[in-house]
């Protein structure tokens, strides 16, 4: 007899069979027969394909689809959940794992969704490359609401959410955390702009919940994180995929000026002040003229941006000083030798 799917986690990867399998395998602990596994791969040239291989017999309940090239994170995301029969899709990255419990944890929330309730949205946890815990607590991105809280977004009610939410990550930025209604998904209008700013999947649930669908909390972790610091010159690009990705929902997506400021403020939460004074110090004179465009439109004030200028200026007058310093002692070391 065949089984009906609750809930399919779908799991867009790309170059990622070193990772695989600690999430498949965090999976098969928990698995039940109504859940199913639905991969896309984005043409890996690494050993993702042998992965799959050893894989696909363990799962009962099993969907693959491998792209001939790499068509981009946005499609990738797209062909997962096209792959799902179930209802409810969970959206799984495939470099992170689920956390113990989290899977019935997920299907109780499940039941618990009132028709008008299309995405559950949850805590996760940081973990380093190699899976050991990098921070002692959680994240925690609800501290407003209690636990099982099914939120409305609709309207002037967006305004009141966002102004609560400390991370990016309550804006469906990070994809483990976040469970949805399949027909939700398909439904949805107005994202396609979006397509290759790393954010269509954002653009795409911003899109249901401005459209009147409901989101439940749930303030437990049902993902741990694999999380490293990004390279010092690939900082501007994540940071600019943030700014760019959010002020083109905001204006595309948001229609009240005041809930789309307050969208914008997430932004300055999520990232602190020394982060745009690293932005500056990276960014060319040209490229500063078009941060700084953005950041206006991003309700930063001139005071705010002139205080990020002094403070670049400032971190390259004390780096330069400490150079010289340090040039000086040597030759003096040179001198008494």
């Amino acid at each position: 007899m065949t089984n009906v799917i609750a809930l399919s986690i779908c799991i867009p990867t790309y170059r990622m069979g070193a990772f695989l399998p600690k999430l498949l395998d965090s999976i098969l602990t928990q698995l039940e027969d109504d859940v199913e596994i639905c991969i896309s791969n984005n043409g890996s040239d690494d050993d993702t394909d042998l992965v799959i291989g050893r894989y696909a017999t363990r799962f009962r309940n099993w969907r693959y689809f491998r792209w001939p090239q790499n068509m981009g994170i946005d499609l990738n995301i797209e062909k997962s959940v096209e792959l799902a029969t179930g209802p409810w899709c969970w959206l799984m990255g495939s470099d992170d794992v689920i956390a113990p419990n989290s899977l019935r944890l997920v299907k109780e929330r499940l039941q618990s969704a009132t028709p008008d309730c299309d995405i559950i949205l949850a805590n996760r946890r940081k973990i380093s490359v190699d899976a050991h815990p990098i921070e002692s607590e959680d994240e925690q991105w609800f501290p407003s609401y209690a636990d099982g809280d099914i939120v409305s977004l609709r309207g002037s009610l967006s305004g009141d959410y966002y102004s609560r939410s400390p991370s990016l990550g309550c804006v469906f930025s990070y994809l483990s955390t976040i469970v949805l209604r399949k027909s939700a998904w398909m439904a949805a209008e107005g994202f396609r702009r979006f397509q290759g700013n790393q954010y269509m999947h954002t653009a795409r649930l911003v899109a249901i919940v401005e459209g009147g669908s409901r989101l439940m909390i749930c303030k437990h972790t049902i993902v741990h994180c694999r999380y490293c610091a990004i390279p010092l010159d690939r900082t501007l690009d994540r940071l600019l995929v943030d700014f760019r990705g959010f002020h083109e929902i905001g204006e595309a997506l948001v229609p009240d000026p005041t809930n789309r400021k307050l969208l914008w403020s997430i932004l300055v939460r999520e990232h602190p002040f020394r982060s745009f004074i690293r932005l500056r110090e990276l960014a060319t004179d040209d490229q500063w003229k078009e941060i700084r465009r953005l950041l206006r439109s991003l309700c930063f004030s001139r005071w705010r941006i002139l205080g990020i200028v002094v403070g670049a200026r400032w971190v390259r007058v004390r780096s330069r000083y400490y150079l010289i310093k340090h040039h000086i002692k040597m030759k003096l070391r040179g001198l008494v030798v």
